[in-house]
This record gives structure tokens, sequence and C-alpha cells, in this order.
């Protein structure tokens, strides 16, 4: 693997990672908002 798509593989994981993190907090604040 070349070091570009080394980076953005890392990159997109990252995201992904960080993305799914802020999603669950946000369903888990809505669900226990009551």
């Amino acid at each position: 693997m070349s070091m570009t798509l080394g980076l953005i593989f890392i990159t997109f994981v990252a995201g992904a990672l960080i993305g799914g993190a802020l999603a669950a907090v946000s369903l888990t604040a809505d669900l226990g908002g009551d």
C-alpha cells in the first residue's frame, strides 16, 4: 500500500469512528432526554 492510500484509509477510518461516536452520543442524549 502506498503512503497516499494509507493516509486516505486512516483518515476515512478515523472519520467513520468519530462520526459513529458522535451519532451514538447524540442518539443516547436524545433517548435519555426524557
